[in-house]
């Protein structure tokens, strides 16, 4: 094997091989180069598939977590060297469901359904032959939730997205729970997981049903609510602007409303989480994403976060909202608007007096930008807002 035959897939790319190993597409539905030789690897560099006079050869084992919930089933795909690009004939039996007798997972199979699909490499779909009698309804998991197994129709196939399906994030775990719980729940419900992110992809959606033969489908929030599992607080402004006054008067008052809550201030998180970054760019971006990432994982539990950095640049605010939305939960970003001259005013530790004096280089607001978020949800100047009507305002927002 030469270094140039080797293809680092990403995670993307990596979701799209598993459609084909996992039986609902074929190679040539990809968009994927594939020069006769190359080797494919994941981001650890583990081989999954190899490509083989045409076709792809596929790793005898599946890497991913909960590796047993993919494909439409775990015995009816030969999942070595023989599902590829060129024809090929598989019989594929309905999918797998987690059997509530046992507490494992066990093969529903029924036995009037033969479905049998071929990838012909001449037109380079699969051309399926079906008991067009026997269909299936599909019910996309697609948040957590305890009322599957009431919302799920009479032998449904419960279909959780997780995408990236190598590292699925709490949000989707989360729904695979919920899934597992239903079907142990009830006996005629099987789970799927499948490497599908509804919004971004569409076409896997249609290719996963088509394949299952689902003469109808919805998901969860089609039936309920969001149900995101907790809130990230982004309180961003000038040093001095009053963010972590506002801060700690929120971490009350949500404490006292029964939340449990996590308050990252700046200068704290700088002594203990960031200890050794400076204030350049770089540093000030790679402090406000661990925050962000630090964040995102206590409100994928169900927690809420108030963090009050500086923060001052547009992006890494957008990557942090990012971080929280996948995982599942709500980011809140309130700009303490507070005029600069009101925060030199204020300046109790000189910070300000030294960065005009030169003394401190890369100072926000002085000798360092910062950009004013566009997208902020609340906007707040401590100047003409008393800390309760600022705290009382963003509670507002979370209640929304």
């Amino acid at each position: 094997m030469t270094t140039a035959s080797v293809i680092r897939l990403s995670p993307d790319q990596l979701d799209e091989l598993m459609l084909v190993r996992d039986g609902f597409c074929s190679a040539a539905d990809l968009a994927l180069s594939m020069p006769d030789g190359a080797v494919f690897v994941d981001l650890e560099g583990a081989v999954v598939a190899s490509v083989v006079d045409g076709g792809l050869e596929f790793a005898a084992e599946d890497g991913r977590p909960f590796a047993q919930l993919y494909g439409i089933s775990t015995s009816g795909l030969d999942r070595g060297a023989r599902l590829a690009a060129r024809t090929y004939s598989t019989t594929v039996e309905t999918p797998t469901r987690w059997s509530s007798r046992d507490g494992a997972l066990a093969e529903s199979r029924d036995r009037d359904h033969d479905t049998r699909t071929r990838w012909s490499s001449r037109d380079g779909a699969p051309a399926e032959s079906r008991d067009r009698d026997h269909t299936h309804r599909a019910l996309w998991v697609d948040q957590p939730s305890d009322n599957v197994a009431e919302l799920a129709p009479p032998n449904a196939i419960l279909l959780v997205p997780t995408s990236p399906s190598h590292q699925p994030g709490h949000h989707a775990l989360a729904a695979l729970r919920s899934a597992l719980a239903a079907a142990r729940e009830r006996e005629d419900l099987r789970v799927l997981a499948v490497p599908v992110e509804l919004d971004a992809h569409p076409e896997r959606r249609e290719l996963v049903e088509r394949a299952l033969d689902a003469d109808s489908s919805s998901t969860i929030s089609d039936h309920e609510a969001s149900s995101a599992a907790g809130v990230f607080i982004l309180l961003t402004g000038l040093s001095g602007s009053g963010k972590s006054t506002i801060a700690r008067a929120l971490r009350e008052e949500l404490i006292i409303r029964g939340r449990s809550v996590t308050l990252l201030d700046g200068d704290q998180v700088r002594r203990e989480l960031c200890a050794g970054l400076g204030f350049s760019p770089e540093d000030r971006d790679t402090n406000v994403r661990r925050i962000g990432w630090v964040g995102a994982e206590i409100a994928a539990h169900g927690g809420a976060v108030v963090a009050c950095p500086i923060a001052p640049y547009d992006a890494t605010r957008k990557a942090v909202r990012q971080m929280v939305e996948k995982a599942g939960a709500r980011m809140v970003l309130v700009h303490v608007a507070t005029a600069l001259a009101e925060c030199e005013r204020r300046d109790r530790k000189g910070l300000y007096a030294k960065a005009r004096a030169g003394e401190l280089p890369d100072f926000t607001g002085i000798s360092a930008p910062y950009e004013a978020p566009e997208d902020a949800d609340l906007v707040i100047d401590t100047s003409e807002v008393a800390v309760a009507d600022a705290v009382a305002r963003i509670i507002t927002e979370l209640d929304r």
